[in-house]
């Protein structure tokens, strides 16, 4: 099945403003640092950088702390999940 796709980043939309990119299922480990590549690849081509969390089921300790690198107006979280907006909270991240 699919459980076993750990980490899946889809571009949904890109333009010289905004890129988003819809981030599906466990960011953890080695994904942090290939969700770090993607992070700073769109955000030389565009201000701001929007992520769809709505299929995140987990994100670690790192790939928090990743997150928090950037600022709010370059980096927007959407969409996700009540479990995976409470780790965000908790980390100071909305």
């Amino acid at each position: 099945g699919q459980d076993n796709v750990m980490l899946r980043i889809t571009l949904l939309s890109q333009s010289t403003e905004e890129a988003v990119l819809k981030i599906e299922g466990r960011i953890t480990g080695a994904d942090v640092a290939l969700l770090e590549c993607e992070i700073r690849g769109k955000l030389e081509q565009a201000q701001r950088l929007v992520l769809d969390l709505q299929g995140l089921k987990h994100i670690d300790r790192e790939g928090l702390e990743l997150l928090k690198h950037w600022s709010a107006d370059q980096l927007v979280l959407r969409d996700s999940s009540v479990f995976v907006r409470t780790l965000l909270q908790t980390h100071g991240l909305e």
